[in-house]
């Protein structure tokens, strides 16, 4: 069986892209059709332009060996698919049902029910580190099976909760929580609408350093790992050399 070839007229497997609750064509998409070999490689690979694709089919070109797949619907009532190790010989189907998107809310709270306004929240599809890659198109490298995918992000608001852009994924992802001081990951799996947040309470901290206005400092830990980078950024102090900060 021949996989990922070109036919005789120049053209290599076939898209078929649904819509996964009824099935209809999604006619406006972009796509990525990468060796697997590249996909973590540092060569930038733009994916096409959104166009109108009749039926919601359209010729992908094609090369030996396995690809990696990736649809981006234009309208924003879809959300994006990605398949890797796809393997598809030539005019043969590709089926890609792209689920729709829903609202989903995170609320973030301390343990002692204080709500976290300032958190920024992502979800992530987390699989053995690599690079961190935005799941939207653009033109950096092409992402692997190993690598994490930024599906989507969204700040707290005063209530200490995030609106995301995603689905009902029956699959485990990872939720990347980073506010004053504080980084947590936690693994979920969004079955529902809502999803409640516990992270450790903080402690605010008021300090003076004489004759350091106008300086930064960086906090770090000395009887345990060392805080992550991302909840490392330096902090200014007034001209006073006054500062406040929330530590853990």
């Amino acid at each position: 069986v021949t996989s990922g070839l070109v036919d005789a007229d120049g053209r290599g497997p076939v898209l078929v892209v649904v819509d996964a609750e009824d099935g209809t064509p999604v006619e406006h998409f972009a796509w990525r059709w990468q060796p697997e070999s590249r996909a973590s490689g540092a060569q930038a690979v733009p994916p096409l332009g959104a166009r109108h694709h009749p039926g919601g089919r359209c010729h992908v070109g094609g090369a030996v060996g396995p690809h990696t797949l990736v649809v981006w619907p234009e309208d924003p009532r879809w959300l994006p698919s990605w398949r890797h190790a796809v393997v598809a010989g030539p005019g043969e189907p590709i089926p890609v049902a792209l689920p729709r998107a829903t609202d989903l809310v995170v609320t973030v709270r301390t343990s002692s029910g204080r709500p976290v306004p300032r958190a920024r929240v992502e979800l992530l599809r987390r699989s053995g580190g690599g690079a961190v890659h935005a799941l939207p198109p653009s033109t950096e490298p092409g992402f692997g099976p190993d690598d994490t995918l930024r599906l989507a992000e969204a700040p707290c608001d005063a209530n200490g909760r995030a609106v995301l852009r995603w689905w009902h994924d029956p699959k485990p992802r990872t939720l990347r929580l980073a506010g004053p001081g504080f980084d947590h990951d936690v693994e979920v799996v969004l079955a529902t609408d809502s999803l409640e947040v516990v992270v450790p309470d903080t402690g605010r901290v008021r300090f003076r350093l004489q004759g350091a206005g106008g300086s930064f400092v960086t906090m770090r830990s000395l009887d345990g790992p060392s805080r992550p980078e991302r909840s490392a950024t330096p902090l200014r102090l007034d001209a006073a050399g006054e500062g406040r900060c929330e530590l853990p």
